[in-house]
């Protein structure tokens, strides 16, 4: 009796939580806009319901395919405080997807000879050794094998941009949680804190990873695309519009989904696993308004201070999709994709957060049924390359979902509409 009491009162602070704040909001009227090839009017129109009815608070998407933009769509309120439109050039906070971004620049290193994957991090920066670290590769990093998903104590996120010594000397004095390459758990605060100084120092220009993907990725390949966010690029930026922890507590609870009650217990229950990961790394993250601070969103970190949109993850991951090429430029060998595109562990992640990992990206199923191959963030973030059907794509909002890729029923359902839209397309042009 005692436990069903006080899963009833969890209910109805959850619900609470989830529902008030709704009512105290005026009533704004969305809009949508966009292109798309009049063979896939079906997921625009689709993208637009969902903007129309409310559910499709702001957000961008785009597909590609074999380097052909075939949708572009983008609606909803890129700024719901001031009633501010999203717009054609609106970017987004990716958050984790950022770590996906930042796999293919690791991927451009190694076909540039500047890293290798079955090297030790030490190797190219020898004070990471020192704790336990000794013996961790580029590949047990980059594939949350490290046991350095948790650090003892924070620093100012600043520090990688304003002093980045301190930062190195920070990330260089952390103990592995466990030993290395034995467990898979998700590096969610960490991935950067340890990546990013790797990228610089294996870099013969010593660039930060904001001004590598400027370098190599945004500027040569006409991708609008940061990590760190300039301050004369901030008039476009959309207001990050929290979910909150009692919207999430209330969407899993009601899910009927046992997978999200399991994550539910890893996040809320007494190990504290939230609570250990979000208080690690930085000591902005436990403060939800820290991502629209200027100061905050200027700092190039690749576990989730990437900006971009749809249309620029699309592209991204439709030239990966379609061999690497793009306007005679190589952005990645075909040895480098299909290494990406292989799976490098598979089994129960430490927290409930992972399992299928690859060098840096993950793979999901599409609404054809096959696997892909891409990166996901916080709130429903998403971007792949479908090597399969040379298909690229890119979704992005500001308004936070509980729910992964497979499970958010609008994205599930964009998907299933373009590939049926694709076959179509594909038999109209023989």
């Amino acid at each position: 009796m005692g436990f069903l009491r006080q899963a009833v009162v969890v209910l109805v602070v959850a619900y609470v939580l989830n529902k008030i704040p709704s009512y105290l909001k005026p009533t704004l009227t969305p809009r949508f806009d966009g292109y798309f090839h009049p063979e896939f009017r079906k997921v625009a129109e689709a993208f637009k319901k969902y903007v129309e009815n409310g559910e499709e608070r702001g957000a961008s998407m785009a597909f590609y395919h074999k380097g052909e933009l075939l949708v572009d769509v983008w609606g909803g309120f890129a700024d719901p405080v001031s009633g501010r439109h999203w717009k054609n050039d609106t970017l987004c906070l990716m958050y984790s997807a950022t770590k996906g971004v930042t796999a293919l620049l690791v991927a451009q290193f190694v076909d540039r000879g500047l890293l290798d994957y079955k090297k030790k991090v030490s190797d190219y920066w020898p004070k990471f050794g020192q704790n336990g670290k000794k013996d961790i590769t580029l590949e047990t990093l980059i594939t949350h094998q490290g046991g350095l998903a948790a650090t003892n104590g924070t620093i100012p996120l600043e520090w990688m941009i304003t002093d980045p010594d301190k930062a190195d000397a920070f990330a260089e004095r952390q103990k592995p949680t466990w030993k290395p390459g034995t467990k898979l758990g998700y590096h969610g605060i960490t991935y950067g804190l340890f990546l990013d100084p790797l990228m610089k120092k294996a870099d013969p220009k010593h660039r930060n990873i904001g001004q590598i993907l400027r370098d190599e990725v945004s500027v040569p390949f006409g991708i609008d695309i940061y990590n760190g966010l300039p301050y004369d690029e901030l008039h476009r930026v959309a207001r990050q519009v929290p979910l909150g922890f009692g919207t999430m507590l209330w969407d899993y609870l009601t899910s009927f989904n046992l997978r999200y009650y399991k994550l539910a217990y890893n996040l809320f229950g007494p190990t504290g696993t939230l609570k250990l990961l979000i208080n690690s790394g930085f000591d902005q993250i436990p403060a939800e308004s820290a991502f629209d601070n200027p100061d905050i969103m200027r700092v190039p970190m690749s576990s989730y201070m990437g900006f971009g949109n749809g249309r620029s993850l699309g592209k991204l991951f439709g030239i990966v999709a379609n061999g690497g090429k793009h306007n005679g430029k190589q952005l990645l060998s075909q040895k480098s994709i299909d290494r990406l595109a292989k799976p490098i562990v598979n089994k129960p992640g430490e927290y409930g957060l992972l399992r299928n990992m690859g060098l840096g990206v993950f793979y999901f199923p599409t609404g054809k049924g096959h696997e892909v191959m891409g990166t996901i963030g916080a709130g429903g973030q998403i971007a792949y390359a479908d090597l399969e059907n040379h298909v690229g794509f890119g979704y992005v909002t500001n308004h936070g979902g509980s729910f992964g890729f497979n499970d958010d029923h609008k994205v599930v359902e964009y998907q299933k509409l373009f590939y049926e839209c694709l076959e179509n397309y594909l038999k109209s042009k023989k």
